[in-house]
């Protein structure tokens, strides 16, 4: 199943008995010829269990089961369930079926024509292939098979058998009896359509696509998997295809190619009716959202690695990652969502009617009303109670997806719509371009005039009108208005770019950032980031937005690509330095920051226990080494500002360590560093230069520089906020530790939080024998026995800072009950606990120490993933609430803006809504509540 694919929901609201039987005719006659078919209305039907069906009874227990399915889903949907949830169902009953057939067929064929020995697989595609199948739906499969030299012991070749083979599984599914059918079998996908073989060896799979493939056959293989696989053929086939599929190289020819396709099913369809419309191959209508989606994925996978994961995957998920990715504006992508559930609704009700294979919604009639009455009951009860008129929702939904079609596909795609040109027409009045600009999506459209009109007087501007003279720069201010308004949050938008583009911008830039990944990434960050648009326009003022917005808006680089480049020592400038420094820090957190709101990982990581934890881990992976650098550069930049005046004590060693989530390589967006300076030399020795001074004291200066290049205002901006107070004796004690007092404070001294902290140490920078060193000593510490109990003064330490620091409200995802302090506390009591005589435990990551203390056997594995899966859920969440705002604490109210924007722009998840990420959050932290208290209590415990 996609990953971004929602789970199946068994509590979706029942319509009543009365209107399933009214507007239901199947349903209706089925329940009563089998009076016991109404309890499927209830009961979720479990596919499942057929699995354990014994063969002989497969073929009537298939079929019998198909019935319960049309009961069920079509209550399910006049009750307000997602025609999406529908088609995942009617899906995986397919997946079971095909798997039940697929056994029960080869048992047949071995018994007939004996055993062979070599594997087989069935490949689902279309609609089954992506698990969005309707109720009355063909099954689109293709049958292959690994070893052509193969043979039974009766003879057969190895594709004879499996010719057979495939004749009973289609019988087996298709063939009807007093039990009916249990579904369509179409094999005309399968290479050579129906003028091919049944079936096909691998190898002659891999021939044709490779030799004959067509744009279609593309398309069709976008939505393939494999449901049955025996012996590993059906992911050889579907790896040794993808190259096929995902074309690395950028064909534009793609879009015109399906355009010409959806064309000419789109006039067949017409042709075909002499009333109503079609609802899949119709103007506006499912084929065109299709399109779009596939079109989309197919051009741009070969420069987006991300996007050829996707294969398979719901048109919804293709939606959300092409706007996730900047390849198709943020209220395109959602009216597409909206406007395809629409049409699968209304697909649905039309064919649990009479269980029909047909998309025809009539233009007139019984049928017609019975559609109309669905769709508006089943609205009613998913909108809690406000009714819809069929007639507006039904014409808004194709509206907005032919609109859409035409714009991505048809030939006037790079043409800027007639509101945005109008919008931007400097001939029109004020009171027309302004209507155009609230016809375009800005939600005061008087404001937005206003902030276009400055825009246009800015002297040099890309919106001013000498500069719009140049076609390049017209282009840029078409697209960037238009992407703006299709952006989650235009005003937002539109008003913060006023600060991006403060003064001339030559038009080769403005040319490049034309590109659709360009602008979509910059209207992504102006709408939905306060922080990251405050350092772009920062950047703006000292005149460097061309090179670092260029470098910023392209996510594929790594984050520290540059960061060599701006850091670079060519003098004495010691602001300068930190100013270099300041701006290299920058692109690297804005070239960590777009990846991590769309979504998109480079690899998946061994470490992380979920899809959403590769995206987390990676962005925190990023952040800490862009913080390490800096770090390492603020140590020259201040050992350079110490030795003019002081010079350097003799054999003395300086080292930085880290603390904290820096030291544990999980750093947020916008934190604190947690830091601690130890040094190594003889404190009776002077320095070397024109002014002497101890060495005790020239690593305090040394520490006071580096504070001052971290801390100091670029911009009205400081590098990092630094916090020192995890050192030994806290804030009360020196800002710089020699190595043989760290050991002895810590040896006799150090309460159990001070303990606690070491667990995270990590030399970043300065001499790193003399940070070894320094951990050795901790871990040293770590490994003696703790005289108090652990759980106990743990938890009391938890509940007083939970008190005194924590919300006192709404959700707190830090420092509430279940929040991330939670965890981090259990698995460092674990840590704790168990180091003395486990040293392998003293990891700095609170994810490897959680799998290390699974792998060893301290910590159970349901206990560690609830914590794993958790973390990974609250740490995206805080880390996306500060991307929106920095300037409020990860704290979720009712209502909170920063939740309801995170959830509409699809960074929480395809199609999650405000309530849907609140009430799961809820119950993320209830469960960390509970296992990270027993965790605890458990540390205590008498063996």
């Amino acid at each position: 199943m996609c990953a971004g694919c929602a789970v199946v929901d068994d509590v979706a609201p029942m319509a009543p008995r009365d209107a399933l039987r009214r507007l239901s005719p199947v349903a209706a006659r089925m329940m009563k010829a089998w009076p016991s078919l109404s309890r499927a209305i209830d009961v979720p039907p479990a596919p499942k269990s057929l699995e354990r069906t014994p063969l002989n009874q497969a073929r009537q227990a298939l079929r019998r089961f198909r019935r319960r399915m049309i009961i069920h889903t079509a209550a399910r949907e006049l009750g307000g369930a997602s025609p999406l949830d529908t088609a995942r169902r009617w899906s995986q009953f397919a997946d079971v079926a095909v798997g039940v057939a697929d056994r029960l067929a080869a048992e047949e064929t071995t018994a007939r024509y004996g055993h062979i020995n070599t594997g087989r697989a069935i490949l689902a595609l279309g609609k089954h292939g992506s698990e969005e199948l309707n109720p009355s739906s063909d099954i689109d499969i293709a049958c292959v098979y690994g070893d052509d030299a193969a043979v039974t012991s009766d003879g057969l070749t190895a594709h004879e058998w499996h010719t057979e083979w495939a004749r009973r599984l289609r019988g087996i599914l298709a063939d009807v009896d007093d039990d009916g059918f249990v579904f369509r079998v179409d094999f005309d996908l399968r290479p050579e359509g129906t003028r091919g073989p049944l079936v096909n060896s691998v190898d002659a799979f891999e021939t044709y696509y490779e030799r004959f493939g067509r744009m279609w056959e593309r398309v069709a293989l976008l939505r393939m998997r494999a449901v049955v696989d025996v012996g590993g053929v059906g992911a050889d086939v579907v790896k040794r295809l993808r190259p096929f599929v995902f074309r690395r190289a950028f064909d534009a020819r793609i879009i015109d190619e399906l355009f010409g396709m959806k064309s000419r099913l789109t006039d067949v369809a017409a042709r075909s009716l002499a009333s109503g419309v079609d609802v899949k191959r119709g103007v506006g209508g499912i084929r065109e959202v299709e399109f779009v989606a596939q079109s989309l994925v197919l051009l741009h996978a070969g420069r987006v690695p991300a996007l050829r994961e996707l294969q398979a995957c719901p048109v919804t998920d293709l939606l959300f990652a092409l706007e996730q990715h900047g390849l198709l504006p943020f209220r395109t992508a959602h009216e597409l969502v909206e406007a395809y559930v629409l049409l699968r609704r209304v697909e649905h009700a039309i064919q649990l009617g009479e269980d029909r294979q047909s998309q025809v919604l009539e233009g007139s009639g019984e049928e017609r009303q019975r559609v109309q009455d669905w769709i508006e009951l089943s609205l009613t009860y998913a909108s809690n109670g406000l009714k819809p008129n069929f007639d507006d929702v039904f014409a808004g939904a194709t509206a907005a997806v032919h609109d859409a079609f035409v714009r991505h596909l048809g030939e006037a795609r790079n043409d800027a719509p007639e509101d945005v040109r109008m919008a931007l027409d400097l001939d029109e009045d004020d009171v027309r371009r302004q209507d155009a600009l609230g016809r375009l999506g800005f939600a005061d459209p008087t404001r937005a005039s206003e902030l276009v009109r400055v825009l246009e007087r800015r002297r040099g501007g890309p919106f001013s009108p000498t500069q719009r003279a140049d076609p390049r720069v017209q282009r840029f201010v078409e697209r960037t208005l238009e992407q703006v308004s299709r952006s989650v949050d235009p005003m937002a938008a539109l008003a913060r770019l006023l600060d991006v583009f403060p003064g001339r911008a030559h038009p080769a830039l403005l040319e490049r950032l034309s590109d659709d990944r360009s602008l979509a990434a910059l209207t992504r960050l102006l709408a939905m980031s306060a922080p990251l648009s405050r350092s772009l326009a920062r950047l703006a003022r000292l005149g460097r937005v061309d090179d670092t917005l260029l470098f910023a808006l392209d996510a594929r680089r790594p984050s520290l690509m540059g960061l060599s480049r701006l850091m670079r020592d060519d003098g004495d400038d010691d602001e300068a330095a930190v100013f270099r420094l300041w701006r290299a820090k920058q692109e690297a957190i804005f070239s960590a920051a777009l990846p991590f709101m769309a979504r998109v990982a480079s690899a998946p990581d061994a470490h992380v226990a979920s899809a959403e934890g590769t995206f987390v881990v990676e962005a925190q992976r990023r952040l800490s080494l862009v913080a390490e650098a800096c770090v390492r550069q603020a140590l020259r930049v201040g050992l350079r500002r110490v030795e003019r005046r002081h010079g350097h004590p003799p054999q003395a060693r300086f080292a930085i360590l880290a603390l904290g989530s820096f030291g544990g390589r999980e750093l947020g967006f916008f934190r604190d560093l947690d830091l601690a300076f130890v040094y190594d030399g003889d404190d009776d020795a002077v320095t070397d230069g024109a002014r002497p001074i101890p060495t005790s004291e020239w690593a305090v200066r040394l520490g006071q520089q580096i504070l001052w290049v971290l801390t100091s205002p670029v911009a009205a901006d400081p590098l990092y906020p630094v916090d020192t107070r995890l050192r030994p004796s806290g804030s009360q004690g020196a800002l710089t530790t020699s190595l043989s007092r760290f050991r002895a404070y810590h040896a006799s001294e150090s309460a159990l939080w001070e303990r606690q902290a070491l667990l995270r140490l990590r030399p970043v920078a300065g001499d790193i024998a003399l940070g070894k060193e320094t951990v050795h000593v901790a871990r040293e510490v770590l490994r003696r026995e703790v005289h108090v109990p652990i759980g106990a003064s743990l938890a009391d330490m938890r509940e007083r800072m939970r008190k005194e620091r924590g919300a006192k409200s709404g959700l707190d995802l830090k420092l509430g009950l279940g929040g991330i302090a939670d965890i981090e506390f259990a698995v460092q009591g674990a840590q704790l606990a168990a180091a003395a005589h486990d040293p392998a435990v003293l990891v700095p990551s609170t994810r490897r120490a959680l799998m290390r203390l699974t792998a060893r056997g301290h910590l159970p594995q349901i206990d560690a993933d609830v914590l794993h899966l958790g973390l990974n859920r609250l740490v995206r969440v805080r880390e996306l609430m500060h991307i929106v705002d920095d300037l409020r604490d990860a704290v979720v109210y009712p209502g909170d803006d920063r939740v309801s924007m995170l959830a509409l722009s699809g960074a929480l998840g395809s199609d999650v809504s405000v309530d849907e990420a609140i009430d799961e959050l809820r119950g993320v932290m209830a469960h960390i509540k509970e296992v990270s208290h027993v965790v605890l209590r458990r540390l205590d415990a008498v063996p």
